[in-house]
């Protein structure tokens, strides 16, 4: 109880001491060694400044002189920063209408890409998922499932079709894994109909036509893959409209730093822009998983079969 007492004494006195600053030139810049930023979240408040922009979805930028001109995706314009006043005033020139009819999925395409609610406004859903939805091709620690076994970002493309979802599937459902989210990656509680607007536009996702079609079409070399395929038994585990069939299976040694070696199948569908490959992403193309991975081959398979099945598959 003295102990308490004390630390109350301590924090009432230290509130008598507290400066609050008006302007933003007032800051004291944080004197932080090098080692020590790790440790010390706020060591950027004094170097850098946030300009509020009045549209929505700033996309692409270009700086000429003292202007930066940033496009405003979701508010169909063209934003105007002038730097000579510190950026104080920026102006959006309409392009398109200002009436833009708001469907729930753009709705929460708005929010997928908004990351005003996370700390330090740095982290959107786009983050690890650009691309609508997608994949940067990095591996990430979350704590889902344990710390210290980092996987690679899979896409969510079809993500509410195939459950449960996450590489180890862990969350039983595209619902689950939405508000999951939020709620432990932006570390906030999303409102319902936020949650449910992003459940509809990741339902919305289609898929892009791959590169290796010539004309829409398989290419003579895909069409011997299929065959591969089909007779390799890969269509047992990547079977039905979207190449899974939502079961998880054992996929070889288990790693250095898996907690489990049980992992979900995913969907092949636009495999050819999802690299690097498997739960770790250990493999940076199709050829490596199957030469040294032996993923799914429980016997030898010739380089032309090799070339026709992969050239099979990044043509889904």
């Amino acid at each position: 109880n003295s102990q308490i007492s004390q630390t109350v004494e301590q924090v009432s006195k230290s509130k008598e001491n507290v400066k609050v600053f008006q302007k933003f030139s007032e800051i004291e810049q944080m004197k932080v060694l090098f080692e020590g930023i790790l440790n010390e979240l706020g060591f950027l408040a004094s170097v850098r400044k946030r300009i509020p922009l009045k549209g929505k979805g700033p996309v692409q930028l270009v700086s000429a002189g003292n202007g930066v001109f940033i496009s405003s995706y979701f508010s169909d314009g063209l934003e105007i920063v002038d730097l000579k006043d510190g950026g104080s005033n920026p102006k959006l020139v309409q392009i398109g209408s200002k009436n833009i009819l708001l469907s729930e999925a753009r709705y929460g395409k708005m929010l997928f890409n908004n990351a005003e609610n996370c700390f330090q406004q740095w982290q959107s859903c786009a983050s690890c998922h650009p691309g609508n939805g997608r994949v940067d091709g990095l591996n990430w620690d979350l704590l889902n499932d344990g710390i210290g076994n980092p996987k690679n970002t899979k896409s969510l493309l079809y993500t509410h079709f195939t459950p449960p979802t996450m590489i180890s599937g862990i969350r039983k459902d595209g619902e689950t894994c939405v508000r999951a989210g939020f709620k432990y990656i932006q570390f906030f509680d999303a409102p319902e109909e936020h949650s449910k607007a992003v459940d509809a536009y990741l339902k919305s996702l289609q898929p892009f036509p791959s590169p290796h079609l010539i004309n829409g079409k398989l290419s003579t070399s895909a069409e011997k893959g299929k065959l591969v395929f089909e007779e390799r038994k890969c269509n047992h585990c990547h079977s039905g409209n979207y190449f899974t069939n939502l079961q998880q299976y054992e996929m070889g040694a288990k790693g250095r730093y898996d907690k489990q070696n049980v992992w979900d199948t995913p969907t092949l569908i636009e495999i050819w822009r999802t690299a690097p490959y498997l739960h770790n992403g250990k493999y940076q193309n199709l050829k490596d998983v199957f030469k040294y991975g032996k993923h799914g081959l429980h016997e030898a398979i010739s380089d032309i079969d090799l070339q026709n099945l992969t050239e099979y598959l990044l043509s889904l």
